[in-house]
């Protein structure tokens, strides 16, 4: 008798939830969903995504297409295994975080845009998951800048795609003592050279000799002369293959056509002789 009083109870239970009608908003196609979101400010989007598995789908498939968060800067301390967060408003205060692992870098920055990157004591096996989850970012980066970072041998496919990514929008590039010196080259800055404002290029000598040449500053050089909207400022070269001739060049095209006030310090050439 309890067994068939168990089984009807099962049963009812059964009948009640095959009979349970989803909300309205749970049978919206995809492409309405999407069109509802599209109406949410970025810390909307950020909430709707922990709504529902299909929600977060939604939103994770057209996520370029919603509004993101803007932030001053985000600094990712490799070598210590902290993230800091830095927001635009100057009054707050920035915040700290224990690093994500790697693999899921990209989702916690998903949903914004960055002023400023600093990424220090990256390490080869970290490399290429950390540099592909940038470059699939829409960060609309304005400077980034790599301080002790020890890339391995896919590095500078995986940077030049990081900042052919940000072409439109960075204009300020850095390496500080960063190896291996034979990846910082000519070839991994030219591309975004027409838009650089600043160049800061530099380590104490102690990892070898970047592979910067004259072909930069000659180029550099050819936009002044050439280009009245040529919009470098600040060039900070250490140990680098740069010459008297090519520093030379530089600042007599600037001379011709000066468009603001260049800045050159601690130029090294390959040498060791120092001109500034």
């Amino acid at each position: 008798m309890e067994q068939e009083d168990s089984n009807s109870s099962n049963q009812k239970i059964l009948q009640k939830r095959k009979s349970h009608k989803k909300a309205p908003i749970e049978v919206l196609e995809n492409a309405i969903l999407l069109k509802v979101f599209s109406f949410l400010d970025a810390k909307s989007v950020v909430m709707t995504e922990m709504v529902c598995q299909k929600w977060k789908d939604v939103i994770q498939e057209s996520i370029d297409e919603f509004p993101k968060m803007l932030m001053d800067q985000i600094k990712l301390h490799f070598d210590e295994g902290e993230v800091l967060v830095y927001p635009i408003d100057e009054k707050k205060v920035p915040s700290r975080h224990i690093m994500p692992p790697v693999e899921k870098l990209s989702g916690h920055m998903k949903h914004i845009t960055i002023n400023s990157l600093f990424i220090r004591g990256l390490i080869p096996i970290e490399t290429t998951p950390v540099l592909r989850s940038l470059s699939n970012l829409k960060l609309e980066l304005n400077q980034i800048y790599f301080l002790w970072c020890d890339f391995d041998g896919y590095a500078e496919t995986m940077l030049l795609d990081l900042f052919t990514i940000n072409y439109e929008t960075l204009s300020d590039i850095g390496f500080e003592v960063c190896t291996p010196p034979t990846l910082i080259s000519d070839q991994l800055i030219m591309l975004n050279l027409p838009k650089l404002v600043s160049i800061r290029i530099w380590n104490n000598g102690a990892f070898g000799i970047y592979l910067i040449t004259d072909q930069t500053l000659l180029q550099l050089a050819e936009y002044f002369t050439n280009n009245k909207k040529a919009v470098l400022e600040t060039l900070d070269l250490a140990n680098t293959q740069v010459t008297v001739s090519g520093v030379s060049a530089l600042i007599e095209a600037w001379f011709r056509s000066p468009n603001g006030h260049l800045k050159k310090t601690n130029t090294i050439d390959s040498e060791g002789a120092p001109f500034g």
